[in-house]
């Protein structure tokens, strides 16, 4: 990840007044009309940034999801040109949720991360529905590798829309097809298709990285305080 005194101009102090460093933040960003509201950090083994979208209507500041255009906005300001990254689907019982509208983006520091392989050919699979009628998600598959990849496509009324699914779709699409009990990603890598099509990719066994620790993304219940009070204090904390 860059140095986050770039986004100097961007930064705010987080609601304990900690303005943050180099390698800690939270940044007000406006753009298109809108402002990301990022927070970024360095540590724990990972580079996170986690974004969501306010933007005003009717005289009131919203919060919404951000879109996989958005993401990637955000991907290339904060990360160097040559890092990939990824967004995980979780297994259900990992699952943190504390706002509804935010995104996360992952990159490992200890550890390299294993970059799926090239997919010449996908095969039909199935189709997920949506709460819109004439909206379907068209999922397709490959294995190569040892890898799983079920690439989804946005279809209305049997056409391809020229749009990228969104981060709820892909849900669905994971919930449906791999389940709540796996593990998929989602990366983003310097290298971009252009066919508005969004790939889940589940990992060799072999190649499954430990993933982030929770706290990183919020505390779940009164075990998660207690593991965090106790990461903070130490031997202070009983």
């Amino acid at each position: 990840m860059k140095n986050l005194n770039e986004f100097n101009e961007y930064r705010i102090r987080n609601k304990f007044g900690f303005l943050g460093d180099d390698q800690v933040g939270q940044f007000f960003i406006p753009l298109r009309g809108v402002t990301f509201q990022v927070v970024a950090s360095v540590g724990q083994g990972w580079d996170h940034v986690s974004v969501s979208i306010l933007y005003e209507k009717d005289g009131k500041t919203l919060m919404r999801i951000p879109n996989y255009e958005e993401m990637d906005i955000v991907k290339n300001m904060f990360f160097e040109g040559s890092e990939s990254v990824i967004e995980i689907h979780p297994k259900k019982e990992d699952y943190v949720n504390q706002n509804e509208f935010v995104l996360h983006l992952w990159r490992p520091l200890n550890q390299d991360l294993q970059l799926p392989p090239e997919v010449e050919h996908f095969v039909p699979y199935t189709v997920v529905s949506t709460a819109k009628p004439d909206i379907s998600l068209k999922v397709e598959c490959a294995n190569v590798e040892g890898w799983e990849s079920y690439e989804v496509t946005v279809m209305k009324k049997g056409k391809r829309m020229k749009r990228f699914p969104s981060w709820n779709e892909m849900c669905a699409v994971k919930k449906q097809v791999c389940g709540e009990e796996i593990v998929a990603f989602q990366y983003r890598t310097p290298k971009k298709g252009s066919n508005f099509s969004l790939r889940l990719w589940i990992p060799p066994e072999e190649l499954v990285m430990p993933l982030p620790d929770s706290l990183l993304v919020g505390i779940r219940n009164e075990a998660d305080e207690k593991r965090l009070m106790k990461k903070l204090l130490g031997s202070l904390f009983q």
